[in-house]
């Protein structure tokens, strides 16, 4: 899945 590649491409996500 490309879901990592996302968090690691929008970290911002995680910080929201």
């Amino acid at each position: 899945l490309e879901s990592s590649n996302l968090s690691r491409q929008i970290p911002v996500i995680r910080q929201l």
